[in-house]
């Protein structure tokens, strides 16, 4: 009878570290997901098995890595189109700036007229300043996404776009 017994506990107890693992198994794998997904790895999934909640809660979280993973994809599509249509005009701008500084240097002595070519100077100065800032942006925005790149600065652009102390 004790031995009956004790064979019915050790059956009853392997039996409980059976289900135990299986039910943990699943519990792990999302744990470890959401971990890779908080690191960054927006590309990492978990492998779902069978019609339980557990299941459905895999799915609902491969769902959502692959709605974030889109979000920063056209995050960072809409960033680089940003900085390319910030690049070209400000670059061209700056260019023409550029050629009407050396054709001031070019005029002749009596017809140069210094505080006119101081203020293009300044002029000049501060498209280049700002070009550089915010291509500076949109490069961190790049880096560590738009919100934190905000977060980094009073306002991007303001102030000829230094940091905040």
């Amino acid at each position: 009878a004790i031995t009956a017994v004790l064979i019915a506990g050790a059956a009853a107890v392997a039996l409980a570290l059976l289900l135990t693992y299986n039910l943990v198994r699943p519990v792990r794998a999302l744990t470890d997901a959401a971990t890779q997904l908080a690191t960054g790895d927006l590309a990492h999934r978990v492998a779902v098995k069978g019609k339980d909640e557990l299941a459905t809660l895999g799915q609902a979280f491969n769902h959502m890595a692959e709605s974030l993973q889109q979000a920063e994809e056209s995050r960072r599509a809409l960033t680089a189109d940003i900085a390319h249509d910030l690049r070209t005009p400000l670059t061209r701008l700056r260019n023409q700036l550029e050629m009407i500084t050396w054709s001031l240097n070019a005029v002749a002595d009596e017809m140069y007229d210094p505080p006119s070519s101081r203020r293009l100077g300044t002029i000049y100065d501060g498209v280049a300043r700002h070009t550089q800032q915010g291509l500076d942006f949109v490069a961190r925005s790049q880096a560590v996404g738009f919100r934190e790149a905000v977060r980094e600065r009073d306002r991007p652009f303001g102030d000829y776009g230094e940091r905040r102390s």
